[in-house]
């Protein structure tokens, strides 16, 4: 009788086991990554940018008008985080803590921003790749502040937009619902954050000019309506305001330095690429991890997508991923690096995008090589999966290597405050004996309907104070700094408003500084000092007779 053969025991499944490995290792570096992320908004006490930040919502939140009271560009993000900021005022009854609220604000931002990557590239990508890549948005935070600021919500709602735009490229017929929500967030983008209308208009003629003109110009149609609809916040602002708001807005823009010098800033920006921002920066990032190096690591991830891209020329969605983010967002980096006085540093606003869709071209270009065996194959999937990771790592050390408005790193930040718009953030010692003081010696001279002026590039006076201010922009810099014309935007917002401030907070190096603004209030004999808190004195409007 014959014997029946019998079959050899199979072999562990050992792809489908480092599979499984892999997927397990993408989950938990994403939880890591929100946790790290979400841990880091607890240290930190910033007095001068973040502080303004947040002073302008609250300062429309406590009734003045934007345009009308508020004359500086960034209003607009502090606008559309009004709402919000209105809802935690009723919820809490007051402004303490604040702070805390709107660094969480921004993390939930982030997260959408990183839903959007996500639902864009998970079909290109596997899905726990995607996930990697989109995890990304959570640990880029510009300059280290954790706040919704022209930066963060302008950065956000470019990447965003490009992002929605893939969302539907293989549906037949194609959905417009992504494409309408793509130009509502890049509308918004210009209104927070103006240059950034380079990377829209080279978006919009990428799109209306596509390899199927008839289809893409139905979907362009779309992102013109979210577009349109998006205007309508600055159209009503403006009706509100009045348009008598517009001109004493555009003097007090104009007396400031232009940021931009023309073709040859351009030319300095182009060479500032290679030169301080090369692919070889990536390799020495772990060196000197910080809020700083981030900024340029992002230009040298974006730089690469150009590198890559030629492997992919053939591949479908690498060649919408190229027109419709990575060069839209290149051009919005030139945009926001011309425009600012940072320099190349600051083109990581505009060229986040690009750099997540370089992270995502390396990734594709690793899955394309040819591969031996199933092996070889697990061995490039997993070197591609490992790409976002290289980026998340030492973004998240840098997150943590300093922090904006602290001269100190993390472990000399150790005490916690206790109560008003900082509550429950970490600082040192000597900045929480500040809030203290603050707390102790001046808010009880301040009323509640008193209007504040607060000299001078200390926005944190009008969040510690609690009350409105009597002045045209809540971030007041030195006289002279960068103001060509002095203060007179200020004398002329008193004269229109007749709102003059009834407490000043003078600081001490604002009173020694020869500010036209302080010899216009000791010559007009209204104001006398009534308390004296060390670092500033504060005076106090006489009353009308």
């Amino acid at each position: 009788m014959e014997r029946k053969h019998q079959p050899q025991p199979a072999l562990p499944d050992t792809i489908g086991a480092a599979r499984h490995v892999g997927t397990a290792v993408a989950l938990a570096a994403a939880l890591a990554t929100l946790l790290l992320s979400w841990h880091r908004l607890y240290y930190g006490v910033d007095f001068t940018d973040e502080a303004f930040y947040v002073a302008l919502p609250l300062r429309f939140a406590l009734g003045d008008i934007p345009l009308k009271d508020e004359q500086s560009l960034a209003q607009f993000a502090g606008v559309l985080v009004l709402p919000l900021v209105r809802l935690f005022l009723w919820l809490s009854g007051g402004a303490e803590g604040i702070v805390l609220f709107t660094r969480h604000l921004h993390l939930g931002f982030t997260a959408l921003v990183g839903l959007s990557v996500f639902l864009a590239v998970r079909r290109a990508l596997h899905w726990q790749a995607a996930l990697l890549t989109a995890c990304i948005c959570l640990v880029f935070v510009p300059f280290n502040i954790h706040g919704l600021s022209y930066n963060t919500m302008g950065c956000g709602f470019l990447t965003a937009g490009c992002f929605l735009s893939l969302c539907a490229r293989e549906e037949r017929p194609a959905h417009a619902w992504p494409w309408f929500l793509c130009g509502v967030s890049h509308s918004l983008a210009i209104l927070v954050y103006p240059p950034l209308a380079a990377a829209a208009l080279v978006f919009a003629v990428m799109v209306l000019f596509g390899r199927r003109p008839g289809r893409h110009r139905r979907l362009w149609s779309a992102y013109l309506g979210g577009g349109l609809a998006a205007a309508m916040v600055p159209l009503w602002l403006l009706w509100r305001a009045g348009l008598e708001s517009l001109p004493p807005m555009a003097a007090y823009l104009a007396s400031f330095d232009g940021q931009g010098r023309g073709m040859g800033k351009l030319a300095d920006v182009a060479f500032g690429f290679w030169r301080d921002a090369p692919p070889l920066l990536l390799a020495a990032y772990n060196n000197g991890a910080n809020g700083t190096a981030s900024l340029y690591m992002i230009v040298a991830i974006a730089l690469l997508g150009g590198l890559a891209y030629p492997f992919l020329a053939r591949h479908p969605f690498a060649r919408d991923l190229m027109r419709w983010v990575w060069i839209p967002s290149f051009a919005g980096g030139f945009a926001t690096a011309w425009s600012s006085s940072n320099g190349a540093a600051n083109a990581c606003i505009g060229m986040f995008p690009a750099a997540l869709a370089a992270v995502v071209l390396i990734q594709l270009a690793l899955r394309e090589l040819p591969a031996a065996n199933r092996l070889a194959a697990l061995v490039l999937e997993t070197t591609a999966l490992a790409v976002p990771l290289v980026v998340i790592v030492p973004l998240l050390e840098g997150g943590y290597a300093d922090f904006y408005g602290e001269p100190v790193q993390l472990p000399k930040l150790t005490e916690r405050v206790a109560a008003g718009p900082f509550k429950g953030i970490r600082t040192t010692p000597e900045k929480l004996s500040f809030i203290e003081t603050f707390a102790r010696d001046a808010l009880p001279l301040i009323g509640p309907r008193d209007r504040i002026l607060v000299f001078s590039d200390f926005p944190a006076g009008y969040l510690l104070a609690g009350v409105r201010p009597a002045v045209n922009s809540v971030w007041l810099p030195p006289a002279s700094a960068s103001a060509a014309h002095d203060r007179t935007p200020t004398f002329r917002y008193w004269e229109a408003t007749g709102q003059r401030p009834d407490v000043v907070m003078l600081l001490r190096k604002s009173a020694l500084a020869g500010d036209p603004l302080v010899d216009r209030l000791r010559s007009d004999g209204e104001y006398r000092p009534f308390a004296d808190l060390g670092f500033a004195t504060l005076l106090r409007r006489r009353a009308a007779p």
